[in-house]
């Protein structure tokens, strides 16, 4: 259904390179790799969905941080781009665009990080099938973060004679496009390159024109603002109160504004109203006097909102707009102009605009100057957007069209007969916009690459080994036993890896924000969640581990700042998931060389946890209390369940690690507190859940109190999947996870919205998901509803849903088959099955939520876009596969909780990924391990089965092993270290 592609939006581009989409009729589109930061991939408004009503921080109108895109799904019409840009394909004088427009039937299929389109027509004898790429291969960092994507069209001849036909590609020079607006632009190079294997278009940004400045009238000064009231100007609306805003005056959230003396004129400063989104709220206009344009520039300081039309300084003749520039979604004020020349000698007037009642539903402007020179060029070379890009077609007969900016491939096909035509469209950018509290850095990539050009020739020269190891991940993953859409659901949210939420620096430190543009400093209490990206490149989270938390992050006293150098305060949960990361960093690790150096950073960061306890006036007790910040953005007080489940869960995670560092006090230590704390945390279950003891000294904190909360037992999910075992009573937590699927789970959230409102849209009307927080026994408290925090509890947040719904596979037994009738096991609480199917039924209700129909399932949202939370994902992978590895010791482990009698999946581990596949027929158990890339080095692999003898074989050479068993547990140990390289199978059969 060619309807169903609009809201379709996969990544297609390198990792920490940008954001480029393949569209579901196999555009491109977002083009966001030009440094530019904003909130949103796509910056979006809505209005709250009909019978709904938002007592919510977004007001009447949803911005992108608060679910804008989920609400109104963007479509490549939404995000129009200034340049041109596309693919065709040419025969018997016939041009068709190889997108929805060109051909009657459009499919799409997405294998991500491979999106596939397929044209036909009746009316033409040609098929084409598109493959759309980047290398991404993991554990290979290097080639994942190519800013570079591949375009190949297979075209097929279906007819009954031969045909020519020429596939085109055209790519228009986008560089300094944005920086247009705020400078006398130098013409843009295009140069044509000749290699043996491909031609390029090779786009610069030409040498910088100086501006003859000999023959330069003086500047004249219209406007500087100097003055506590707006005539002779005249103003209308309210947003731009009495006059011009003295620089003392402005509000402190807004920060510095660049004045240029001591007024400024500012519509979010001056305008009425309390909260920013009622100063956004305002608008107005204000027209300056009429003048003369005698100079060839009308140049100013502008800040405020980037929307044309709604914010920004407008020129008038005639009543008309002739010409306008607008902010860049940032207080501070830069440097712009107007280019006049088409209207000297004429009469003019100055309309500053404000019109918008949304975020940043505001402008400043300040010192506006008539001029002969526009802005000075010297800082070109430091925009954004300054780089190179090329266009190539991987053909040396290809021809170009410099006119239009145009590479042509001419084919004849023979009828049946297929061809394959790639282009590559590679490009080079390399000043990233400043990253709260770092400043400006450059990508890792630039300091790989010279420029454009040398990524494309390097990637041509490489493409059929980026390729083949990129589709052999694809079809790694895809081929498993377990459900294709749960395939999906874990794996696609590591696509924010190549958004321009996720950055590789210069120095290799990955530096991310939560969601895109949205909520700086890779925050340790959003990230800890997300569990692909570990597994996937295990590199990424061991520089967070050792370039921030335990550096720039790390206070004196052993704190970690939960934002870097962005700021923030300690955030308890992030926290303890920073002891916890740093174990399961080290189980992606080869060795022990990574925890020796990060074990002292790691050691102290949990003693600062620990004091929180040692220090409770009524002594240690294993239990946290005080003042508890968390993701949920306020501080808790009392003992607090999903808090207290952590901090277990790091004082286990601390004892492993000290055992291997051999810090045996420490490690006894922490063991102890553990004893404690896994006896006292039952004084929070109520007989069904565990709750929260607020505490009587904070009774104005907000907190969820005796509510059945999402993360009540969270750290158990943390200890399952990084193979810590059980930390507290394990029926206890079963009741709890089970409370969550009767409490929380909500078949269609309209019918619980009508009673509990507050709160943002990451589910609608009919959609499925498990809500935050309910208050099944009573106790929601009336003065909760003074924080803002509290419509966080209303919300459907497919990270923490995840959490849940991996912790319930985890917890629930095997299901071997389906049973007779799924309703009656899923509602049979008794039934140790029924918390696998739960589980399963939530991240499947996340999926609905996200199928192409409704929105881009490539693109889960939670405080803006690509939200890292949603990596949270592959923990339910993780948990249907039963996984264990611990890299160091060489042990490897699956326990397959959906259809373990003839189960495959692909696995990870920190050198190698492949393939794991078992059957079990008359009481033995078969199991075969397949290296599909890198080298796998095994001295243990422990199985789900009660057989206690194998017989192991690799590529027919026997390997000696002892098998031992605990219950259903065996362990088999290899008599030597074996090492699987990429292409070699294990073998093993048990009995």
């Amino acid at each position: 259904d060619k309807t169903h592609l609009a809201h379709i939006g996969m990544t297609v581009g390198g990792i920490g390179a940008g954001t480029m989409y393949l569209t579901g009729d196999g555009r491109l589109a977002v083009w966001d790799i030009f440094n530019h930061h904003h909130e949103g991939v796509v910056p979006n408004r809505a209005e709250i969905p009909d019978g709904m009503e938002n007592l919510g921080r977004a007001g009447p109108v949803v911005r992108e941080r608060d679910g804008a895109n989920y609400v109104s799904p963007p479509t490549l019409e939404s995000h129009p781009l200034p340049f041109r840009k596309g693919f065709a394909i040419e025969t018997g004088g016939d041009t068709r665009a190889l997108d929805a427009s060109g051909f009657e039937s459009v499919a799409f299929r997405g294998d991500w990080p491979v999106g596939r389109v397929e044209y036909a027509d009746p009316a033409c004898s040609l098929r084409v099938r598109l493959a759309a790429w980047s290398p991404f291969i993991p554990l290979d960092v290097e080639n994942s973060t190519r800013p570079v994507t591949v375009m190949e069209y297979e075209v097929e001849n279906t007819g009954p004679a031969a045909t020519r036909a020429v596939l085109t590609g055209t790519l228009e020079n986008p560089v300094l496009h944005r920086t247009a607006r705020e400078h006398q632009v130098p013409p843009r190079d295009t140069t044509v390159i000749r290699d043996a294997t491909a031609v390029m278009l090779a786009h610069g940004p030409g040498a910088p024109r100086s501006t003859d400045a000999q023959d330069a009238r003086p500047d004249l000064v219209f406007e500087d603002f100097e003055r506590d009231t707006h005539a002779p100007w005249v103003a209308e609306g309210t947003a731009f109160g009495e006059g011009p805003v003295a620089a003392n005056a402005v509000p402190a959230h807004q920060g510095d504004l660049g004045i240029q003396g001591t007024r400024a004129l500012n519509s979010h400063a001056s305008a009425p109203g309390a909260s920013v989104n009622e100063k956004d709220a305002a608008t107005g206009t204000l027209t300056s006097p009429e003048f003369t344009i005698d100079r060839h520039f009308i140049r100013m300081l502008i800040g405020g909102g980037n929307h044309p039309g709604q914010t920004g300084v407008e020129l008038l003749i005639d009543g008309e707009v002739v010409a306008s520039v607008t902010g860049r979604n940032e207080n501070r004020m830069r440097p712009a102009f107007i280019d006049a020349r088409p209207h000297s000698g004429k009469t003019a007037r100055l309309r500053i605009i404000d019109r918008a009642t949304g975020g940043w539903g505001n402008v400043g402007v300040d010192h506006i100057v008539f001029s002969d020179l526009a802005p000075a060029m010297d800082s070109l070379e430091e925009q954004g957007d300054f780089g190179t890009i090329v266009l190539a077609a991987l053909d040396p007969q290809a021809t170009e069209d410099e006119q239009t900016e145009t590479l042509r491939v001419a084919i004849s096909l023979a009828p049946g007969e297929k061809r394959t035509v790639s282009f590559v469209i590679a490009w080079h950018f390399p000043n990233l916009a400043p990253l709260s509290g770092i400043g400006r850095r450059r990508p890792h990539y630039a300091t790989r690459f010279e420029d454009a050009t040398a990524v494309a020739r390097d990637t041509i020269f490489h493409i059929d080994t980026l390729r083949g190891r990129t589709f052999a991940w694809v079809d790694t993953w895809y081929d498993s036993t377990l459900p294709r859409w749960l395939m999906d659901r874990a794996v696609l949210t590591a696509n924010t890896l190549q958004t321009s939420n996720c950055f590789l620096l210069d120095d290799g430190r990955f530096w991310a924000w939560e969601g895109v543009g949205c909520c700086p400093g890779t925050c340790n209490h959003v990230w800890h969640y997300a569990q692909s990206i570990a597994r996937l490149f295990p590199p990424f989270e061991r520089s967070l581990r050792e370039m921030v938390d335990y550096d720039v992050a790390l206070n004196p006293d052993g704190g970690v700042r939960f934002r870097g150098e962005a700021g923030g305060t300690i955030a308890v949960d992030g926290q303890a998931a920073v002891v916890l990361r740093t174990w399961r960093e080290h189980l992606c690790s080869k060795d022990e060389a990574f925890l020796k150096r990060v074990w002292p950073g790691a050691k102290r960061a949990l003693e600062w946890l620990i004091r929180f306890d040692e220090n409770d006036p009524d002594g240690a007790d294993g239990l946290l209390h005080g003042r508890q910040h968390n993701t949920l953005d306020a501080d808790w007080y009392g003992k607090v369940h999903c808090l207290n489940s952590l901090y277990l869960a790091a004082l286990r995670a601390g004892e492993a690690m000290a055992a291997e560092m051999g810090d045996d006090t420490f490690a006894a230590r922490c063991r102890a507190l553990l004893e404690l704390g896994s006896k006292n945390i039952e004084a929070l279950f109520n007989g069904e859940y565990y709750i929260q003891i607020e505490d009587p000294a904070h009774q104005d904190a907000i907190g969820v109190g005796p509510g059945c909360y999402i993360d009540q037992v969270i750290g158990q999910w943390w200890a399952t999947q990084t193979g810590l075992g059980r930390l507290y009573h394990a029926e206890h937590i079963r009741s709890a996870l089970n409370a969550l699927w009767k409490y929380n789970f909500v078949p269609q959230v309209d019918t619980f919205r009508q009673t509990f409102k507050r709160g943002r849209f990451y589910a609608l009307h009919d959609e499925a998901g498990l809500i935050m927080c309910t208050w099944p026994m009573g106790g929601l408290r009336e003065d909760f509803m003074n924080h803002w925090q509290y419509g966080y509890f209303n919300e459907c947040m497919t990270g923490f849903e995840y959490q849940a719904a991996a912790h319930m596979v985890q917890e629930g037994a095997p299901i071997e088959e389906n049973p007779a009738s799924l309703e009656e096991v899923i509602e049979d609480a008794s039934d140790p099955r029924a918390l696998t199917l739960r589980g399963l039924a939530i991240t499947r209700a996340i999926h609905d939520r996200y199928a192409p129909s409704r929105r881009n399932p490539y693109n889960e949202i939670e405080c803006s876009d690509h939200y890292a939370r949603a990596a949270a994902g592959y923990s339910v992978f993780l948990a249907a596969c039963g996984f264990h590895h611990h890299g160091p010791k060489g042990e490897l482990g699956f326990a397959p909780k959906i259809g373990a009698a003839n189960f495959k999946a692909p696995f990870t581990t920190t050198e190698a990924w492949g393939s794991y596949q078992q059957s079990r027929q008359d009481g033995a158990v078969k199991c075969r391990i397949h290296v599909r890339h890198g080298k796998l080095r095994l001295n243990t692999l422990r199985l789900e089965t009660t057989a206690d003898s194998a017989t192991a074989s690799i590529g027919g050479n026997a390997v000696t092993a002892r098998v031992t068993t605990d219950g259903n547990t065996a362990t088999i140990v290899f008599a030597t270290t074996i090492t699987l390289a990429s292409g070699d199978i294990l073998e093993l059969t048990m009995a």
